[in-house]
């Protein structure tokens, strides 16, 4: 290991590439400033008819397009299992009417 450290140590570098040491606390400010510098560019690209036309017909009608046609057979099973339910909450609302109708009725009628 001693020997690693002391071939690293000692290379040379060639004329005219000294090494410098860079200046790394600022870094973070430097990106920022860059980033939003990208930030803004996008913002008034988009600010632009022909870029969103441009955008929607490259990128967001093919996408939805995709994303509904994989998606339509889960819509119609979904519906169809709601109003399924729908049906089932309903038949059990008119028989517990019916129900209660019927023992008023034999209570009547057992009764004379």
């Amino acid at each position: 290991m001693a020997r690693i450290d002391r071939l690293i140590s000692s290379h040379t570098t060639m004329p005219g590439h000294e090494q410098l040491s860079y200046d790394r606390t600022k870094d973070k400010e430097r990106f920022v400033t860059i980033l939003k510098g990208w930030i803004e560019q996008f913002a008034l690209s988009m600010t632009n008819s022909d870029t969103k036309n441009y955008i929607q017909q490259l990128l967001i009608d093919p996408l939805m397009d995709y994303i509904l046609q994989r998606a339509f057979p889960y819509g119609i099973i979904a519906i169809c299992i709601i109003l399924s339910m729908f049906i089932v909450v309903i038949l059990i609302l008119v028989l517990l009417l019916l129900s209660r109708n019927k023992c008023s009725i034999c209570e009547r009628a057992l009764t004379l």
